[in-house]
């Protein structure tokens, strides 16, 4: 019996090179990480830094930046103070290890969002919500992180693994 003429291929394989280059492989993106560029701790030794697992980026690309706010400071953190953009703070209370703080969208100037996180470690904390999110707050034991975050992912190359992995 005679193959289908479904079954063989539609074109023979070409001995000369195209006139137009192979494509390249598919670019992968990544979430770029948040830089703290700035901190300042008041009242307490030594300082607390911003904890590395406090923010999970949930959007970023095309001038959009959306990320979770979570409590993994070590020690008593009374209230938290965020900035995510030049006009608006928020202020949390009341925090539990482990609880999600909220969920932000960052302020994309010139491809970067610059976030303030205000952590307070004062057992009587008492601010107004406006005020919370600055440097100055009289007596208060507070860490101060202002953060910049891309908003636009990391790309990088998809490279294919030299050998299959084993599952």
């Amino acid at each position: 019996m005679f193959p289908s003429l479904a079954s063989l291929p539609s074109n023979l394989p070409s001995f000369l090179p195209s006139r137009f280059p192979s494509l390249s492989p598919s670019e992968c993106r990544t979430f770029a990480v948040p830089d703290v560029v700035d901190q300042v701790c008041v009242g307490l030794t030594p300082s607390i830094a911003f904890p590395v697992d406090a923010i999970t980026i949930t959007d970023q690309g095309n001038g959009v930046l959306n990320y979770v706010l979570t409590h993994e400071w070590i020690g008593t953190l009374t209230a938290l103070a965020i900035r995510p953009g030049v006009n608006i703070c928020s202020t949390q209370v009341g925090l539990s290890p482990g609880n999600e703080i909220g969920s932000f969208e960052g302020e994309c100037i010139l491809g970067i969002a610059s976030i303030t996180v205000v952590a307070y470690f004062t057992e009587n904390f008492q601010s107004a919500e406006c005020e919370a999110c600055t440097f100055d707050l009289g007596d208060n034991e507070f860490c101060s992180y202002v953060l910049e975050i891309p908003c636009e992912p990391v790309s990088y190359d998809c490279l294919p693994s030299s050998a299959p992995t084993e599952s």
